[in-house]
This record gives C-alpha cells, sequence and structure tokens, in this order.
C-alpha cells in the first residue's frame, strides 16, 4: 500500500480502489511496478493492469503460486493483451502508440459497444525478457501472428493511435497480401508517412502553436506544451542526457526499457516507407488548426490509398484526444465506424 500512496500521491488508498480512477496512467504504472520489483523482487507486465487494477488484485497476482503459473505461460511475454475480451461481436486490434504499451485504450475500450471485444498489440521490448524492433514490417509480421492466435482469419477490424496508425496500416497491408479481407482500418490522428505537417524549424511554428494554446482549456495547455517539451527531452536531441539521468542518478531500468522501446519505435517510424493500400482507410484526426499552407484535410493518407479516406473530426489535440473527456466521442465515432461497417457486410451477404 506505502508503493501505491507513494507513485499515486495520494495518502489513503484501499485495497479495492483502482489504479486508474485514483489517477493512473502509463507512466506511473511503469513507475508503480518498478518499485514493486525493486521491493518484492516480483516483475509483474504492465498488461497486469487489465487483469487487476486494485491492491487486492495484484497481490493476487504476486502470490507464489499465481506468480509460478505466470511465469511457465507464454502469454506473459505475448504482445497480445485483453483489454476487453469478451463479447459476442468480431475483436477489434488496437496497436500501441510511441511508448509500446496499450494501456492508454482503456478507457476507449470501457466506451465501446458491451459486446465488442478488444485486444492490444504492446511493443516488444515493453517486458525485460524481450528486445526491441526497429522495423515497423518485423513489428507487423510479428503482431499478425499474434492476432492469428485470437483470429485465424478475416475480415479483421483494425486500429492505432499516432505510431500506431502507421503499424496498423502495414498489418492491414500485410493482411491483404496473405489474401485476407479488411473489414475497418482505423487511424486515429497521424498522418501518412512523408506528409510535411508544421514543425519547429517552420517559420511560422510560432504563430502555429500560438493558434492551437488559444484555442484550448488551461489544462489542455499544460498538456500541449509539456508534451512538446518531453518529446526533445526523450526522443530529441536531448535524449542522450536524459537516457544518463535514468541509468546513473535515478537508477530507473523500468524508465530506461520503456525508452529504448520509444527510440526504436521511432527509428521503424524514421525507416518506414509504405506502399499503396487497395482499399479503405477511416481517418479520425483532431481539429487542431493548421498552418494556412497545410490544406489536406487527408493529411497526406490519400497519395498512399487507392480506396479513398473517410475523416472524422475529432475534439482536443493530439495529447488530449485519448483521454477524458474527448475519448468518449472518439468511442462514439469508432463504435458508428464499426457498425457502419457491420450493415454494409450484412446487406452485402
Amino acid at each position: 500500500m506505502q508503493i501505491w500512496q507513494q507513485v499515486l500521491g495520494a495518502e489513503s488508498i484501499g485495497v479495492r480502489d483502482n489504479f486508474f480512477e485514483l489517477g493512473g496512467h502509463s507512466l506511473l504504472a511503469v513507475k508503480l511496478f518498478w518499485q514493486i520489483e525493486q521491493t518484492l523482487g516480483k516483475h509483474l507486465p504492465l498488461a497486469s493492469l487489465f487483469q487487476s487494477a486494485t491492491i487486492e488484485g495484484l497481490t493476487q497476482i504476486i502470490s507464489p503460486e499465481e506468480n509460478h503459473q505466470q511465469e511457465k505461460s507464454s502469454a506473459t511475454h505475448s504482445s497480445l493483451i485483453a483489454i476487453k475480451p469478451s463479447g459476442s461481436k468480431p475483436p477489434l486490434f488496437l496497436t500501441h502508440a510511441i511508448w509500446g504499451n496499450v494501456l492508454f485504450y482503456r478507457d476507449l475500450a470501457c466506451y465501446l459497444d458491451a459486446e465488442q471485444p478488444v485486444y492490444g498489440l504492446q511493443a516488444q521490448g515493453i517486458n525485460p525478457q524481450q528486445t526491441p524492433v526497429t522495423s515497423l514490417q518485423k513489428m507487423a509480421a510479428n503482431y499478425i501472428r499474434e492476432i492469428r492466435h485470437i483470429q485465424p482469419q478475416g475480415p479483421y477490424y483494425l486500429g492505432g493511435f499516432s505510431l500506431g496508425g502507421l503499424i496498423t496500416f502495414e498489418i492491414a497491408q500485410q493482411l491483404r497480401a496473405q489474401g485476407e479481407k479488411i473489414a475497418l482500418l482505423a487511424i486515429f490522428d497521424m498522418s501518412a508517412p512523408g506528409y510535411a505537417r508544421p514543425t519547429a524549424k517552420s517559420s511560422n511554428s510560432l504563430l502555429h502553436h500560438a493558434r492551437n494554446l488559444l484555442s484550448m482549456n488551461i489544462q489542455e495547455q499544460i498538456n500541449y506544451v509539456w508534451a512538446r517539451v518531453a518529446w526533445h527531452l526523450e526522443l530529441g536531441k536531448a535524449s542522450g542526457l536524459n537516457r544518463f539521468y535514468l541509468r546513473y542518478i535515478k537508477r530507473s531500468l523500468a524508465e530506461l526499457r520503456l525508452l529504448d522501446v520509444a527510440l526504436a519505435n521511432d527509428q521503424a517510424r524514421k525507416n518506414y516507407v509504405p506502399s499503396i493500400y487497395p482499399d479503405k482507410l477511416t481517418l479520425l484526426r483532431t481539429t487542431e488548426q493548421s498552418l494556412e499552407s497545410d490544406t489536406d484535410p487527408e493529411w497526406g493518407w490519400g497519395k498512399v490509398v487507392a480506396g479513398g479516406v473517410e475523416i472524422h473530426y475529432l475534439p482536443g489535440v493530439h495529447t488530449s484526444v485519448m483521454h477524458e473527456p474527448h475519448v468518449r466521442v472518439v468511442a462514439e465515432k469508432l463504435r458508428n465506424c464499426l457498425e457502419k461497417v457491420v450493415v454494409k457486410r450484412i446487406n452485402t451477404l
């Protein structure tokens, strides 16, 4: 209980209080599990929080009998995470973003239909027994093998936020090449490879960020600024300094492992060259104001998708769209997309 109080900054926590309802998120989860490993000598995969997000539940997982079963199970090292495995509908597979874990999809899954199963694809390297992958094509091939354990044949329902959108795009490409059908390819707030989004080097970048900030509330403004500062510290030119800090000063191997995964994912993104996708793509994107020169609402996807791009606009900005309250709108639009595909399939039978 002291570990939870320290990580979450809360004085009073009950054994049945939910980690996420107490304000927990993916980075705090990394810190929590690292503290558990350092204190109790037990390594728990982050996905354990989908199984149980309370002190009582995690204590049962840590118990000698349960821990032994987890160590023997190959699922402990699997990239496939059961976020919400029950339901009568075809499963939806959601791919990780830059940091590799899929905890942030929890709220989205909760707001989807009660009969909608949801699985997450977590990056290799999150678990210490694995090495991060620096090829987006290899990632996709690995994840397809995991997907087929749950659903051997299509049609498949696929989605991914940010970098996860690119990986999902490649997963769909490889499945199509294997003769499978893709019922839904949904990309959340990610532009196509090679699309020139506004950058910090742009002469109008300050105006671009000022416009974005003016359209946000105070909490979104804080998140927006911090996300950009954090990016440069963690993955940009200052990442070497951050790596030194994590290894030798903070001595957090868990956070260092997370940084290694993020750097590998970013390398895979930079090296990825897409081929033309023959089917349709659904883009769910935020309404962040763009520069006057940024006139493509499809964010470049129209150039690599032959079947057309269906656009749905979302509230908030990239750093807030998958969190409350905006994630409710994301779930509603995704739910409508899923239902639309099902109706279309029924009508074609």
